[in-house]
């Protein structure tokens, strides 16, 4: 039984890898299938493109939306990488919202949301996605003239509560 089961399984996956609507009900419900191969091919082309074109010294400001947090974090990178954090703090319905905190990145949090630390997070999530089925959203946009991540959108069916985008500036070029 467990081997027509697992027959059956692999008939229905090269028509799901092949296009059509993009969703695979018989694999993840009514979650969409994520286009792992699709977005594997257009990272490589976006670090490729950043090998080439991307400055050596930049400042981004990355915003992170999730479930549980947001926050804004704002990278310098030059002759070290220098960050600073922004959180909004959590409010009770009801009550006044408090100011956001400000503190100073760590060195690992900053090197993390670097343009090459957001690729990795990429990598990351390529990485997750494949071993949890992918099954689910899995959004990345990247900017055409250097390849850095413009933005980032996840959510993994059969996980709840995880889902967050990430959003960031336009370069600003450090002299």
């Amino acid at each position: 039984m467990k081997r027509l089961a697992v027959l059956a399984l692999l008939a229905v996956l090269p028509a799901v890898h092949a296009g059509g609507s993009g969703a695979a009900p018989s694999l993840c419900g009514s979650s969409p299938f994520m286009d792992i191969a699709g977005v594997r091919k257009r990272l490589m082309a976006a670090e490729a493109l950043w090998q080439k074109r991307g400055p050596a010294r930049y400042a981004l400001t990355t915003r992170f939306s999730g479930v549980w947090m947001r926050f804004k974090i704002e990278v310098q990178v030059a002759d070290q990488i220098v960050g600073r954090t922004t959180t909004d703090q959590l409010a009770f319905a009801g009550q006044p919202i408090p100011p956001p905190l400000v503190s100073r990145a760590r060195p690992e949090e900053a090197q993390r949301y670097t343009v090459p630390g957001l690729f990795a997070v990429v990598h990351s999530a390529l990485k997750s996605a494949r071993a949890a089925g992918a099954c689910g959203v899995l959004n990345v946009h990247f900017a055409p003239h250097d390849g850095h991540v413009l933005s980032f959108q996840n959510d993994s069916s059969g996980v709840i509560d995880d889902e967050f985008l990430l959003t960031t500036s336009p370069l600003t070029l450090l002299p």
